[in-house]
């Protein structure tokens, strides 16, 4: 087990009666000017009004920034940065999914420099410190609202990509799965197949002494199939949604990787066409990718594969490359089950494959550090040229 330290500071409030406390809590905390960061299905429910009621009632002066889109976008951190500034905030309040948490964690970030926020996304610079956070989460999904990731686009560079900093957990995350009954199918899909692949990530990395972090994970990802079970046969209930939520918080807030190191190579590959495909969902883009990873490391990830598919899925044979193929195909069934795209073409994207999968490894001069096996510009080609059709 390598060395780490493990801080956990974010304090969740579950259910659907903390939510009209917000203001109070808010105020116990003697925060006094709030910018509100949300997106449009926040809005759409009535949270905003809610949550702007409260805080006019407890005398707490507040600032909007809205439309935060899917992949949020560099230009909109500047907005709520100036904002922020011009209005001296001394609390961002995110309402929403892991977009606007993410764009609210580099605003928090962005206030306190006089460099540009996105050297932090660029890795050229390291946060030292951050205004405080507090989420409240309408999508059980990104997981951002307990984690220490922050990930932003940039539309004309071509890049999305991300950070990490303990400056950016959350101080206060309220989480009410009543907001997951007004979700979009689809949306509600996506947020299911990115918890899964928060823990399946960390859980597939090879690394020795790491039977506790695994232990974590593979708890999580049984609870999480079971979960699916339940919601796949029309189980819409607030016990199915509130496991949802909660999954996804822990999926990504560093228990199932605690005293591990680690790659999600899947995201890296979807952040390459996310890329150059802003409109791309980012759950959408993992669920293609993530078949043709596996037929890639299938060799490699042979004995993560089967304990995987033993004590989750609950598959078993005497034939260990049937075992892993049909845990491939398990996996792929699932995602469809869920309505998951399983091919770039069937979103109507097509790409030039070489092009992305160089941009990905700095063509080829920095590939991707993975046990085994890199993933240089020819894995990721043949992983891109696979997942297109």
């Amino acid at each position: 087990m390598k060395d780490f330290i493990f801080t956990l500071p974010t304090k969740l409030y579950f259910g659907e009666s903390y939510i009209e406390k917000v203001g109070s809590i808010l105020k116990e905390k003697s925060f006094e000017k709030v910018l509100i960061v949300f997106g449009k299905h926040s809005k759409k429910v009535g949270l905003i009004d809610n949550i702007e009621t409260q805080l006019k009632q407890e005398n707490i002066n507040y600032f909007e920034l809205d439309d935060i889109r899917v992949n949020p976008i560099r230009s909109k951190v500047y907005q709520g940065i100036k904002i922020a500034k011009e209005n001296n905030v001394d609390l961002i309040l995110a309402i929403g999914g892991g977009s606007v948490i993410d764009t609210a964690k580099a605003i928090a970030c962005g206030v306190k420099v006089d460099f540009d926020f996105f050297d932090f996304n660029l890795h050229l610079k390291e946060v030292k410190s951050a205004m405080p956070i507090v989420t409240i989460l309408t999508i059980a999904a990104s997981g951002s609202e307990m984690s220490d990731s922050c990930v932003i686009s940039d539309d004309n560079l071509n890049i999305k990509n991300g950070f990490n900093s303990e400056y950016v957990r959350p101080l206060i995350s309220f989480l009410n799965s009543e907001y997951l009954k007004t979700l979009p199918k689809h949306q509600m899909a996506c947020g299911i197949t990115d918890m899964f692949m928060h823990t399946f990530e960390r859980y597939i990395y090879i690394e020795e002494s790491s039977e506790i972090a695994d232990g974590f994970a593979l708890a999580l990802l049984k609870n999480w199939y079971k979960t699916v079970q339940k919601y796949l046969k029309g189980d819409n209930s607030k016990e199915v949604l509130d496991d949802f939520m909660l999954i996804g918080s822990f999926a990504h807030n560093g228990l199932t990787n605690i005293g591990k190191k680690f790659l999600m190579p899947v995201h890296k590959l979807e952040h390459g066409v996310g890329g150059f495909y802003p409109n791309l969902v980012h759950a959408d883009g993992l669920a293609i990718l993530l078949p043709y990873f596996l037929e890639e490391y299938k060799t490699y990830l042979k004995d993560k594969l089967i304990t995987f598919g033993k004590v989750v899925l609950e598959l078993d044979s005497n034939n260990d490359d049937k075992l892993i193929n049909d845990i491939i195909l398990k996996i792929k069934s699932i995602f469809h089950e869920l309505g998951m795209p399983q091919s770039f073409n069937e979103l109507g994207i097509s790409f030039d494959y070489l092009k992305i999968a160089n941009a990905l490894t700095k063509n080829n001069s920095s590939p991707l550090s993975y046990p085994n096996k890199n993933i240089d510009v020819n894995v990721a080609s043949r992983i891109y040229k696979n997942s297109l059709f």
